[in-house]
């Protein structure tokens, strides 16, 4: 047989109230008194004294419990003091136990309650699938509990009481059968939620107005697991987010989620973002001017996305500094000439375009100039670029070329007379001359030049060239006005008749002179000849 240590305390202040009782006379002690709550699976240690008994008369103890219940223990006895020792307690040992003590012929009777309980396991907190503002539940659960009705289950985050229940109504009728009791918390779980403790705690109370007994608590806590979408993503740029071209430069994406999120890197071009990288950093060793440009971090889980950018400045000096033209360096006189300078480089470089030798003007912006070209505006065009880590310049020529429209000039017939003409064609600033030999005018804006009898003819044509860089032919007509054909014609008709008549007058002598050597002749007639 087992018998159960008494713990010292115990044995001290069983015999301090021995010491009490004894004057009193024969009186018999249970401990506990009067009631007492065991845990189902526990150990029940009941201890019976006898006090104010003679020594010299032999002192008895018998247990038994209420009705025909068994012990359900041992016993141990020794001197003045009993033990009855229940392990495992059982909820048969739910019962009223009774202490016989006997001192000679005395007998003393003494008895004390005892209430069995089950709160054997922890709580177990479970959860639905917890997303910032998604509704969710919480779920306390405690299984093997006796009695229900004793039981209270409560949910507690951040020291506050969010859930609370007591199950009085549950049936408890069958006395050897335990209890799975639940609470479940409905609520709505926020991103400040995440991280937080809740605490669910089963307590079993015995309010027992004969004794005072601390309630038996069993709890567990767990820690909030709340999904959500990253939030404050924030980019950091070492050293800065300018810097010059070599330096090394660091980009580094942080975000606050549940899962932690992934970064995907993106860079803003003007055909749209492009795909640069994945990961929390990104890094530069040796930064150039193209690396310039605006960066996107997007942090994504499951649950969603957020994105945020930086914009990053590598200065350098100017670069690339291009001047054109349009529609071309070599144009006409009267073309719509467009000259245009860029440049990259920062910060913005000033851009200075001018004719070389010429005031030109400058301006942070891509400089142009419009023109109707002109002969003047031939020349070399330059291009300077600058800022303040260096300059570039650049230079085209502009050839201007001088137009003249194809002409034909009718000039009124000359006469038999070699005596010279003059006439006028189109204004021209330059030298005119006449196949490349001739200079008709120099330095003029009217080219005079003499027409002869060797120019004149209908319908024909001399060529007049205009030398000098460029060179121009333009096309003399020498021919009847049209005005003047009427007039022509009439003189012509007269001097055909006056040439025929002329005719008339040489063939006339001729016959005469034939006919006065023949004999005959006639003034009558003088185309007739004589047979």
């Amino acid at each position: 047989m087992r018998v159960a240590r008494i713990p010292r305390a115990s044995l001290a202040l069983c015999v301090f109230l021995l010491g009490i009782l004894s004057a009193e006379g024969f009186k018999a002690t249970l401990l506990p008194k009067s009631w007492v709550a065991v845990p189902h699976g526990g150990t029940l240690v009941l201890v019976c004294t006898v006090t104010g008994c003679e020594p010299d008369k032999p002192v008895f103890f018998v247990w038994r419990g209420t009705g025909d219940s068994s012990l359900g223990g041992a016993t141990s006895t020794v001197g003045h003091q009993s033990n009855l020792t229940v392990a495992p307690v059982g909820f048969d040992n739910a019962q009223t136990y009774i202490c016989l003590a006997s001192c000679g012929s005395e007998r003393r009777q003494t008895k004390t309650d005892v209430d069995v309980y089950s709160l054997s396991s922890d709580p177990v907190i479970s959860s639905t699938p917890l997303v910032a503002g998604v509704p969710a539940a919480l779920t306390c659960e405690v299984t093997d509990v006796f009695p229900s009705r004793r039981c209270t289950l409560r949910l507690i985050r951040n020291s506050h009481e969010v859930e609370k229940r007591t199950y009085e109504d549950i049936d408890d009728s069958v006395e050897d059968k335990t209890t799975t009791l639940r609470l479940q918390h409905k609520f709505t779980p926020f991103v400040e939620d995440d991280g937080t403790d809740i605490l669910c705690q089963a307590q079993m109370s015995f309010e027992d107005p004969r004794m005072e007994m601390k309630p038996k608590k069993r709890q567990r806590s767990m820690t909030l697991n709340v999904n959500y979408a990253p939030q404050s993503v924030v980019i950091s740029e070492s050293p800065s987010a300018t810097v010059r071209e070599g330096d090394h430069l660091t980009l580094n994406c942080v975000a606050k989620s549940n899962p932690p999120p992934r970064m995907t890197w993106t860079k803003e071009l003007e055909k749209g973002r492009v795909p640069i990288g994945e990961g929390d950093t990104i890094t530069f060793n040796r930064a150039n001017m193209s690396d310039s440009g605006v960066y996107i971090c997007e942090a994504n889980n499951e649950v969603g996305s957020h994105s945020t950018t930086t914009e990053i400045i590598v200065q350098g000096p100017p670069r690339s500094t291009t001047l054109a033209v349009y529609p071309n360096a070599t144009v006409k006189a009267g073309d719509i000439v467009n000259i245009t300078c860029t440049s990259l480089g920062e910060p913005a470089p000033h851009i200075t375009l001018r004719k070389k030798s010429e005031a030109g003007f400058t301006t942070d912006q891509r400089p142009y100039i419009v023109l109707k070209a002109e002969e003047e505006h031939t020349g070399v065009y330059e291009c300077e670029s600058s800022n303040d880590l260096g300059s570039q310049r650049t230079e085209l020529k502009l050839v201007v070329q001088a137009t003249y429209p194809s002409t034909t000039i009718r000039l009124p017939p000359a006469e038999k007379d070699p005596k010279e003409k003059s006439t006028t064609v189109p204004p021209s600033t330059i030298v005119w001359s006449e196949d490349e030999a001739l200079i008709v005018s120099r330095n003029s804006t009217v080219a005079s030049f003499a027409v002869v009898n060797d120019d004149v003819g209908t319908d024909t044509a001399d060529n007049y060239i205009i030398p000098g860089n460029e060179t121009q032919e333009v096309k003399i007509l020498f021919s009847e006005p049209e005005s003047l054909k009427d007039v022509y014609v009439g003189i012509s008709v007269l001097t055909c008749i006056a040439v025929m008549s002329v005719l008339a007058i040489i063939a006339a002598v001729h016959f005469s002179k034939q006919a006065k050597s023949k004999g005959s002749y006639s003034l009558a007639n003088p185309l007739k000849t004589k047979v």
